[in-house]
């Protein structure tokens, strides 16, 4: 609700200025924005120390994409729609550092074109050895990141990858607390990470794709995702 809101208002704001200057008979977005309650509790939270170790030390003992996906979620807060359709050749070397290259596909457009990132990959990454899961796919640089997750009938991994991985987690690793969702609680846990070591709001929404329209700021320079 709180997205659909921001763009409806956004979409209004031009249309009221057409519609005050004589170009449209009226706003056709009056009154349609939902208002999200944007306090109290969240129905979604971030995991927690314990829980996002249990998560990772339990991937150590699979294979393929559950073996990393886990362990790109809590060190990129990408969403896991981004990093299921990745494939080999969005695992290279920018600037002498090792990136995820997240593009938009046919079965990935992104969420908004500010969804188009690099994201470095972090030094316990490589130290797990995620580089040589890589390099031990097949050569084609277009092939999958993850092959072993069968897509569905219209070619996408993203609803398979999401069943798959919040059952593993449920059932296996066996976190059951409802608020605390799969995939995306990682989003939430590298926010808080970000905060505590005071990273700006501008770096935050780069590193998780975000597009925040209060902060104008943003659209000055280059930015951090330049």
């Amino acid at each position: 609700p709180g997205t659909v809101a921001d763009d409806i208002l956004n979409m209004g704001a031009v249309c009221k200025w057409g519609a005050s200057n004589r170009k449209l008979e009226s706003n056709p977005f009056a009154g349609l924005a939902p208002k999200p309650n944007r306090r109290g509790e969240a129905s979604r939270a971030p995991f927690d120390d314990d829980e996002a170790k249990r998560i990772l030390l339990a991937a150590r003992n699979e294979e393929g994409w559950k073996r990393w996906l886990p362990w790109l979620l809590a060190f990129t807060g990408a969403r896991i729609s981004e990093l299921v359709e990745l494939r080999r050749r969005d695992v290279r070397e920018r600037d002498d550092v090792m990136i995820l290259d997240i593009v938009p596909i046919a079965v990935r457009a992104g969420k908004n074109s500010i969804a188009q990132r690099m994201l470095p990959l972090h030094p316990a990454l490589v130290a797990e050895g995620f580089l040589n899961y890589v390099a031990s796919l097949p050569d084609d640089p277009n092939g999958p990141l993850f092959p072993s997750i069968r897509p569905d009938k219209d070619g996408s991994r993203i609803h398979p990858a999401i069943v798959q991985s919040g059952r593993w987690v449920r059932n296996v690793v066996g976190i059951k607390d409802r608020t605390k969702v799969p995939n995306h609680s990682w989003r939430h846990r590298l926010e808080d990470e970000l905060r505590k070591v005071r990273a700006l709001p501008e770096l935050q929404d780069a590193i998780t794709g975000r597009n925040n329209p209060r902060n104008a700021g943003a659209g000055y320079g280059k930015g951090f995702r330049g």
